[in-house]
């Protein structure tokens, strides 16, 4: 028998026995059956036939580093017995920093992707503290630690120089230079002033401009579509009986490029203790006041277009009259007016709003506190704040200088408390700087059993 034939013979008989082997009771052949008929062979010293491919040869297929397009890091087993080193990542991914141990991957705190720990993408939680603007859950979340409604501000106040003149009953508006300009006002010491001053952001530096032509108080400002500053209103005559309407009818309007000044149509009624602000369409629009006569606070408004020969009525009247009040204009148009005197000389909290050209007037919920001769001005992102002004509700109780700053956002229709001013005061006058802060200047402050005229500058950041 040749060696050949000796081989294939006892590979017959090996495998007659595991039929056997299985037909016979009690006999466990399991451990044998999943085995080749070469390893039931017994070692007969003969070369195995190259032909034939092992099956544990075929059962397993390693894994490499990138299996998959995953890319693997550190030490891996490679699925068959085996380990591999798969070394580091590439910036900025790091090990396991997706959190999935042994895979490159960006740390959740940098995968550009708001994860359920974070309160915004990347930010917030664990991760590094939000900038402004970015959403939160706590202050704790912001890096100016002031979380308002969900989103992180910075809500702080700060003291820039004096103005050089102290007043209160003034009026402000910012320049399309990004001055800020304080217009006429009074002081126990000055009476009606015509003075006009402006601060430069850019130099920190105030500088006095061209003065108006009428010395007044008790006015409201804007600055038109046409880049002109308009000093609108003002106080009336009550140096004899009957009262008349003196300067309150009195329109002005002030040009940064050549520093001069031009009379501009009168108003329709006398407004003292006006507000004043510029329309989405481009029009001056004012609202309220105090008029001589009839002698009470108004509910009417009017409109200017610039370059036009007279004021117009707005259809629809105010659901409040009102005088010493505050107005500012939503990213949307509207124009939103709160507190002040009513009718009756009693201050309020009403607040209201105007779309213009809707032709009326909507009421929506009042302003938390209620005062009068307070300010106002909107921030870049057209929520409106209602500052300071006075609180003279408890009879016998002397009036309170307000340092109480109150927004009012339009998308949510809340009203949320914003940080308090530095000093308190009223009569004051606010404005929207090109930087998107609020400046806040003069106003009468308290000073031990009197007011006095304050010359004090300060600005809110949102």
């Amino acid at each position: 028998m040749t060696p050949m034939s000796h081989r294939r013979h006892l590979i017959f008989a090996s495998l007659h026995l595991v039929v056997l082997a299985a037909l016979v009771p009690g006999c466990d052949s399991s451990a044998d059956l999943g085995k080749s008929p070469d390893a039931l062979i017994p070692d007969s010293g003969l070369a195995p036939d190259k032909t034939t491919t092992s099956k544990s040869d075929q059962s397993c297929t390693p894994r490499s580093c990138t299996t998959d397009g995953t890319k693997w890091c550190g030490s891996i087993a490679d699925l068959c017995g085996k380990t591999i080193e798969c070394g580091g990542c590439v910036s900025p991914e790091s090990c396991g920093g997706g959190g999935v141990p042994s895979q490159c991957g960006l740390s959740l705190c940098d995968n550009m992707t708001k994860d359920p720990t974070e309160a915004d993408a990347d930010c917030g939680g664990p991760c590094k503290k939000c900038s402004t603007g970015k959403a939160c859950k706590a202050g704790s979340d912001c890096e100016s630690s002031s979380c308002i409604e969900s989103v992180c501000r910075v809500n702080s106040w700060s003291k820039l120089p004096n103005m050089p003149t102290p007043r209160g009953y003034l009026a402000a508006a910012t320049g399309p230079d990004g001055r800020i300009y304080a217009i006429g006002g009074t002081s126990p010491q000055t009476g009606g002033l015509s003075k006009v001053e402006a601060y430069d952001p850019q130099k920190n530096a105030w500088t006095t401009v061209a003065s108006m032509p009428t010395s007044r108080y008790g006015l409201c400002a804007a600055t038109g579509s046409d880049g002109l500053i308009y000093a609108i209103g003002g106080e009336y005559d009550a140096s004899k009986a009957p009262f008349t309407a003196g300067n309150s009818v009195v329109v002005e309007a002030y040009n940064p490029k050549n520093n001069t000044w031009t009379k501009m149509p009168s108003l329709t009624v006398g407004r003292y203790f006006c507000a004043a602000v510029t329309g989405s369409d481009g029009n001056i629009y004012v609202m309220g006041g105090f008029s001589v006569p009839p002698g009470k606070s108004l509910n009417t408004a009017e409109s200017l277009k610039p370059g036009a020969s007279s004021w117009q009525l707005v259809s629809g009247t105010m659901t409040t009259a009102r005088s010493a009040h505050g107005a500012a204009v939503g990213l949307d148009g509207t124009i939103y007016v709160a507190g002040g005197d009513d009718s009756h000389g009693n201050q309020t909290n009403a607040f209201e709003y105007y779309a213009p050209g809707s032709g009326s007037w909507y009421t929506s919920t009042n302003m938390p506190t209620a005062r009068r001769w307070l300010t106002a001005s909107a921030d870049s992102a057209g929520d409106v704040y209602f500052i300071g002004g006075q609180d003279f509700s408890a009879s016998g109780v002397p009036a309170t200088f307000l340092a109480t700053v109150e927004r009012y956002s339009p998308k949510s229709g809340k009203w949320v408390k914003a940080a308090n001013m530095p000093t308190g005061r009223y009569y004051l006058a606010a404005t929207l700087g090109l930087d998107a802060r609020i400046y806040v200047v003069g106003g009468m402050i308290d000073q031990g059993p009197t007011a006095t005229a304050g010359s004090n500058l300060e600005v809110y950041t949102p």
